[in-house]
């Protein structure tokens, strides 16, 4: 089974994770099959350059944050829940050029 990350709006899809940084939006590039490493990065107006990734649920999956949106501070969480109440992982704020790794492990479901 696989959890999928969404930023911006909640989806209705099962297993979506939600992305949560400083906004969100970008080009849906879903991979076909779960992945174990990604990158997402801060682009230029406040959004992330993918609006979804697929990752392998119960399974190390290894998440490169790049900010690439010059002069503009962000990070990259993973909450469990559309409301941003109960945050599960995340980078520090970071100014441009700033990279940061996390590995994470998440059940099937919607974060």
């Amino acid at each position: 089974m696989a959890a999928r990350w969404v930023t911006g709006a909640v989806s209705a899809l099962a297993a979506a994770l939600l992305l949560a940084a400083c906004g969100g939006g970008g080009g849906v590039r879903t991979p076909a099959t779960p992945v174990a490493e990604a990158t997402i990065r801060a682009i230029r107006t406040i959004r992330f350059d993918r609006s979804t990734l697929t990752v392998a649920a119960n399974q190390d999956v290894r998440i490169t944050f790049v900010n690439e949106d010059t002069g503009v501070p962000h990070n990259f969480a993973i909450y469990r829940d559309s409301g941003f109440r109960e945050k599960l992982q995340g980078t520090e704020i970071g100014e441009p050029p700033y990279q940061a790794t996390l590995t994470v492990r998440l059940a099937p479901g919607t974060y």
